[in-house]
């Protein structure tokens, strides 16, 4: 690999492809200039010549810009392969873990968002939420189930710490 924005990374190909060589006579060699999304790249494509005196194949890549950047890697594991129909698969998406609630946990703030959808809302919903710093002032380790909050707050506090759960 070589940089096309650097002169000398291009003229030590040659140096690097016969060290290779000599420690390893039979391996297979791909010769590619990376960088190619630069345009001012020091290097112009005629000037490269090497990988055609020794019959190596040659590709332009850009990591930056993920520009033909399986193609070397393809290349050779079609080459190591012998299969030249050989293609990589796209890489699946993976799926978000499962959040999985405690059925104990979970009964108590079922119950209470039952409850909240069988209560007609105020016209006015400023009272409904309080904030996190008023729900740390409750006692209780299960606020769901604390008598001084409205059902709006509840759900609200349910909301907050299955968020919290999730994260």
């Amino acid at each position: 690999m070589f940089d096309i924005t650097l002169r000398i990374t291009c003229k030590n190909v040659p140096n690097w492809h016969s060290d290779v060589k000599r420690l390893y006579a039979n391996i297979l060699s791909v010769v590619y200039g990376s960088k190619v999304d630069i345009k001012d790249g020091k290097i112009k494509a005629k000037s490269i010549v090497f990988h055609q005196k020794k019959n190596l194949q040659n590709y332009d890549i850009s990591a930056k810009s993920n520009y033909s950047f399986e193609k070397p890697f393809l290349w050779l594991a079609r080459k190591l392969t012998g299969d030249p129909n050989l293609e990589f698969v796209a890489m699946p998406a993976l799926a978000p873990p499962e959040v999985v609630m405690d059925p104990a946990l979970a009964a108590p703030y079922e119950h209470d968002l039952e409850v909240a959808q069988t209560i007609a809302l105020p016209d006015e919903d400023d009272d409904l939420c309080e904030s996190e710093a008023g729900a740390r002032r409750q006692k209780s380790s299960f606020i769901g189930n604390c008598p001084v909050m409205s059902v709006g707050q509840r759900v609200c506090h349910f909301i907050i710490q299955l968020s919290r759960a999730c994260a």
